[in-house]
């Protein structure tokens, strides 16, 4: 069963780590350090007003999808 839910501060490893394998799977030679990949999502899922805000796909414990959307 797939759930979805709004992105957690809790989930940002989870949301950095996908995004690196979503960077791959589109052609990326270098991937920014896992670190920096997560300094970079809780900053912009979760400044106050965050730049953009972020719905998780999980299928049990796994993440296995994500939508961000922004209100400009």
């Amino acid at each position: 069963m797939i759930t979805v839910r709004p992105a957690r501060r809790e989930d940002v490893e989870a949301i950095a780590s996908l995004l690196g394998e979503l960077d791959q799977f589109y052609g990326a030679s270098q991937l920014e350090p896992l670190a920096e990949r997560i300094a970079g999502t809780e900053s912009a899922l979760f400044t106050v007003p965050p730049a953009a805000s972020a719905l998780l796909a999980w299928t049990g414990s796994s993440l296995s999808g994500l939508a961000t959307y922004s209100f400009l």
